[in-house]
């Protein structure tokens, strides 16, 4: 298994070969990620990983480029992952790829398709779907279709593996990645909390894997390179024997450069934990602290259980005694706020135009107040209130940011193609000022 020559980013090539029976594709949030479930599915192909590859994108291509560079190849299955970030591209890809070429056997996965799935457009296009993990079913669907006896259901639950019988993903990560990308590694599946907001609480229980082979797989990809390694697992620190080998394992190999990233639990923190996460050099842990909230109402609503005061404790302890970088939320880093209840959210993009400006008027009949720059919180009550002012025809709605202009920029039509390459550029310049 070798990356292909001229890998570009949004496209990532992984399998030898110009025809594949079988595409294994989704799109990145970013380039810098990897598609970690996609490697688990191509490393546990068994005989049919040889006539199978992967192929990566970002969001932010067109589907039908992306229909293109799959078709081209001629599989008769492809595999897409379905996720939070991706769906909505994922439909107009799904739309296009049975559009153009319906003899191609569609098979969705993915936890953004594994749930309420019926009432979907991507069911009733694709001609599968894989719930759940599907390291297992996945293979044995491929060997149905290939064989030339698909089932007859569409709908197919995964087989939860014995963890310790899978094929670990490691290998597949090619020296492309080790050099540019996130490395995703796991040495658990499930949760032990039941929080009614999230997904994970579905699943009935935690599994572990073998930490020797695991650490087996580490080893090799330190030593092709690998400096950056994230957890996946939900709560890293479910039991302390585990954790403090996995910690004493990367301490024991601590080279520059190196960052592992966990999710922890901080009030399951022991303090033989804490001493091990303290003597780490500054930088190499990251640790992504999972606080809900301090207010005890909301506590019970959402039926997650969390020791408070051992919590503020330990997140004492990791910012003043250890050189971890913490990614904590609000509430964590201000105990003022903590029974501060949250009355209104929201998510969604950000609008920048050239000139940094906001830009209210009327255009071929529709008035429109838009380009908040980041200041829509501020601003969009503001000028939305001016805009139905001058809808009415009332003197009092003008304002500073009537009909002007906007500005645009050479090659700019609409699809800001330049973002990625500007965000690399100044991370760059950010490291070489550090």
């Amino acid at each position: 298994m070798t990356q292909a020559a001229g890998v570009r980013p949004g496209r990532l090539e992984v399998a030898i070969g110009n025809m594949l029976d079988i595409i294994l594709t989704t799109l990145n949030a970013r380039y810098s990620h990897t598609a970690f479930g996609l490697r688990y599915l191509w490393a546990n192909l068994g005989p049919l990983q040889a006539r199978a590859g992967i192929r990566e994108f970002i969001i932010g291509q067109e589907p039908a480029e992306i229909a293109e560079a799959l078709l081209l190849e001629r599989p008769r299955l492809v595999g897409v992952g379905v996720y939070i970030w991706n769906i909505e591209t994922i439909s107009r890809l799904v739309q296009t790829l049975k559009g153009v070429s319906p003899e191609t056997v569609l098979v969705l996965g993915g936890p953004e398709i594994s749930h309420e799935f019926e009432e979907t457009a991507l069911y009733r296009m694709s001609d599968y779907l894989v719930l759940g993990e599907g390291e297992q079913t996945f293979r044995e669907l491929a060997e149905a279709v290939l064989g030339g006896h698909p089932p007859r259901q569409k709908v197919l639950a995964g087989e939860r593996p014995d963890l310790a019988a899978l094929t670990l993903p490691y290998a597949a990560y090619t020296d492309h990645d080790i050099a540019h990308r996130t490395l995703y590694v796991e040495t658990s599946r499930g949760c032990p909390f039941r929080c009614e907001f999230c997904l994970s609480s579905l699943e009935p229980c935690v599994r572990e894997f073998p930490l020797s082979p695991f650490f087996d797989a580490m080893d090799a990809l330190f030593a092709r390179g690998a400096r950056q390694f994230k957890f996946v697992d939900r709560t890293f620190n479910l039991r302390e024997d585990r954790v403090l080998e996995i910690l004493d394992f990367f301490r024991a190999r601590l080279r520059d450069g190196i960052q592992v990233h966990f999710e922890i639990v901080p009030d399951r923190l022991s303090a033989r934990t804490l001493e091990r996460m303290a003597a780490f050099p500054p930088g190499v842990l990251r640790l992504e602290v999972g606080v809900q909230t301090f207010n005890r109402e909301t506590q019970e609503a959402i039926l997650r259980v969390q020791d408070l005061d051992a919590t503020l404790d330990a997140l004492h302890f990791l910012r003043e005694r250890t050189g971890a970088l913490l990614h904590a939320d609000l509430v964590a880093l201000f105990p003022e706020l903590r029974e501060v209840r949250i009355s209104h959210s929201w998510c969604g993009f950000v609008a920048y135009t050239f000139d940094e400006l906001m830009h209210i008027g009327r255009h071929e009949g529709m008035h429109y107040a838009m380009g908040y720059c980041g200041s829509g919180v501020g601003m969009g009550s503001y000028l939305g209130m001016r805009l139905g002012q001058q809808v009415l025809g009332l003197a009092e709605g003008r304002t500073a940011f009537d009909d002007i202009a906007f500005q645009t920029r050479p090659l700019y039509s609409g699809k800001p193609w330049f973002l990625a390459p500007s965000i690399r550029y100044n991370r760059w310049r950010d490291k070489q000022n550090r």
